[in-house]
């Protein structure tokens, strides 16, 4: 595969690279060879695979079945208190097409540097053009104390303000929820497709953008909330591990979301990965 970037040469982050690697061409003893102890991996589409029962995962990883990987790119990575959260971009062609789908591995280190476990997050819908639910893997709600303009953040997002949500952003922040098409003169696009929010850079995107979502989850989801399972930051990037709560459709969404603040105090970046929107 070609078109690797490192960030900063980070160790951890080399590591993730080599995780996806793995799993992209089937090799089950690089894999391996990442994890102190059983490879213990959470993947959207083969679930919770601990090893022993993973090799089919491994061997017939399914977001690169009936497809030719291009390319791997790593573009952010966060290390902090045991974890690490990198982002990467796989350039795939299916039946002719070029598509993208964009991965972070969130992965708990061991004193060894090596990882203990590791949970993936991807839209499956760029692979198979589907509405799909991911189910909960961490069960505790913890007591996360955010940087204060995340705290507004979450706050605007569980109240469905959207003045309040655009203004913790910077003028050129930028909201990704790895979706629809860069297109913005659309709109959303068909949920019901899982293809959900796409790219909203500047305040006037993310007022079309996240105006839409923050109509659309108040009629479909008055009564929903999140539940912050696990977080970590590096002093820039906030990764946080949530569920979507949804009572009313009996619904759990998990999903992750890598944070980024900028120098000012404002969000630079919201990198949303879910298949909830």
């Amino acid at each position: 595969m070609k078109g690797a970037t490192i960030i900063n040469g980070n160790t951890l982050a080399k590591k993730s690279r080599q995780l996806i690697e793995g799993l992209a061409a089937g090799d089950l003893s690089l894999v391996r060879s990442l994890y102190s102890g059983p490879a213990d991996i959470d993947d959207p589409f083969a679930g919770h695979q601990v090893d022993g029962a993973f090799e089919r995962m491994v061997t017939a990883w399914r977001p690169v079945q009936g497809a030719t990987v291009e390319s791997l790119t790593t573009t952010h990575s966060t290390e902090a208190d045991g974890y690490v959260g990198t982002e990467l971009d796989l350039a795939l062609r299916i039946d002719g097409k070029p598509g993208k789908l964009s991965i972070v591995a969130v992965s708990e280190v061991a004193a060894n540097g090596r990882f203990e476990r590791t949970r993936l997050y991807y839209r499956r819908a760029n692979i198979d053009g589907q509405q799909h639910y991911r189910d909960r893997m961490l069960q505790e709600e913890i007591a996360v104390q955010f940087d204060p303009i995340i705290e507004k953040y979450q706050k605007a997002l569980l109240e469905r303000n959207t003045e309040d949500f655009i203004a913790t952003f910077a003028e050129d922040g930028y909201f990704d929820g790895h979706g629809g098409p860069l297109d913005q003169g659309d709109g959303l696009v068909d949920l019901s497709l899982g293809q959900g929010m796409g790219l909203y850079v500047g305040h006037d995107q993310l007022y079309r953008g996240i105006g839409q979502m923050m109509e659309i989850g108040q009629a479909e989801s008055p009564k929903g909330r999140l539940e912050h399972v696990n977080a970590f930051s590096d002093g820039t990037t906030t990764v946080l591990e949530f569920n979507i709560l949804r009572p009313e459709e009996n619904r759990i969404h998990a999903g992750v979301a890598c944070y980024e603040v900028s120098k000012d105090g404002l969000m630079q970046a919201a990198r949303v990965y879910d298949e909830a929107w």
